[in-house]
């Protein structure tokens, strides 16, 4: 159980480093760490609005990402893509790289498919309206809930 004297010393210490942290100028990378996050909400506790939360809740691969800063960082260009790690991030690259490839050949392949079909009188009967029905329906996939799955991945960032 700490004496009465060190709480005292460490409140008296943390004060001081909190005053130092009021007037110091921080990269992104040091804002980034997680004591200096709190220890800048402590030196902005007094100053009604100057602390900003960033949260991004359920970001594929990371769960829930938090950071908070005080107001001049936030107006220098960090956002929740710079509060994930390194490993979060590049999840979120591969998804979206895989969603933007899945689109592309998913899209091509059909357009391939619906072509010949229209094209090939011999392919003009009742199993082929089917065959064309499918290839359409994939197609529109492709063409439209990929990206916006991307896009939407995009977004949460």
């Amino acid at each position: 159980m700490p004496t009465n004297q060190t709480t005292n010393y460490t409140r008296n210490n943390w004060s001081h480093l909190i005053k130092q942290l009021r007037n110091a100028s921080l990269s992104i990378q040091e804002a980034l760490h997680p004591c200096i996050q709190v220890a800048m909400y402590e030196a902005t506790k007094h100053n009604f609005g100057e602390f900003q939360e960033m949260v991004s809740v359920d970001v594929p691969t990371c769960g829930v990402v938090w950071c908070g800063f005080n107001a001049s960082l936030t107006r220098s260009g960090i956002s929740p893509w710079s509060c994930m790690p390194i490993g979060c991030r590049s999840g979120i690259t591969v998804i979206i790289v895989i969603c933007i490839l899945f689109a592309i050949f998913i899209t091509m392949g059909n357009i391939l498919i619906l072509a010949v079909i229209w094209r090939t009188p011999a392919l003009h009967h009742s199993q082929s309206v089917y065959k064309f029905s499918i290839a359409l329906s994939d197609f529109l996939i492709g063409a439209i809930v990929f990206p916006a799955s991307a896009n939407s991945i995009l977004m949460l960032v």
